[in-house]
């Protein structure tokens, strides 16, 4: 039985939702580099392509695929690795950010400023888990990330 999962309960359609992308993704890439097989006919035209006699037209693949993102962002993760010995421990702070848009003197690089969007901890031993971290604890974790990081000193 194919049981329906609430699409706003993030953690329970995560995998359906990346599935879906994932297979959009191959199905354009395929028709893009010219190894579409003839086959998801409906799929295709899901995506806004037209078939035509079998067959799709390459361009329309490719413009399909460079419409689908609505930006290209950078994130910088910087982990505090703790401890030696044992299992992994690091301490991770996921950024938003870079060079600043301001240079105070144009002989030397801007300086780099990083706004910390998530703070998580990390586990690996024979596998690997992680917890992001929420409410008092990411405020511990981020104001020791902050003394230690020099990218994130304030």
């Amino acid at each position: 039985m194919n049981a329906r999962v609430d699409e706003t309960n993030a953690r329970a359609y995560v995998e359906r939702s990346a599935r879906g992308v994932i297979g959009d993704l191959r199905l354009l890439q395929q028709v893009a580099d010219g190894d579409y097989d003839g086959g998801s006919g409906e799929m295709l035209e899901s995506l806004g392509l037209e078939i035509d006699d079998g067959c799709v037209e390459v361009h329309e693949a490719i413009d399909t695929l460079y419409a689908m993102p609505l930006a290209v962002e950078a994130t910088t993760t910087f982990e505090v690795i703790l401890g030696i010995g044992g299992p992994d421990r690091p301490l991770c702070f996921e950024c938003d950010g870079g060079p600043a848009d301001w240079q105070p003197d144009p002989h030397t690089p801007p300086p780099t400023v990083y706004e910390v969007r998530r703070v998580y901890f990390r586990y690996s031993w024979e596998g690997s888990a992680e917890l992001e971290l929420t409410g008092e604890d990411r405020e511990i974790a981020e104001a020791f990330g902050r003394r230690v990081v020099p990218e994130l000193v304030e």
